[in-house]
């Protein structure tokens, strides 16, 4: 599972596993915390974007 990252068009930055938006952040390096947590779970292995939600809850 690929993560990124984007802004929107409301000034928030998004993140996404895939396609799909899995949260709204407003600080851009929050963002990049949260993606880079989710890169490194990611190598020990993410199966559902429920568990990609939890990391970004603890994240936060």
């Amino acid at each position: 599972m690929s993560y990124s990252i984007e802004q929107l068009p409301n000034q928030r930055w998004g993140i996404y596993a895939e396609n799909k938006l899995l949260a709204t952040i407003g600080c851009y390096d929050t963002c990049l915390r949260v993606l880079e947590l989710l890169r490194e779970r990611k190598q020990v292995s993410i199966d559902t974007h429920q568990d990609s939600r939890l990391i970004v809850e603890q994240a936060a």
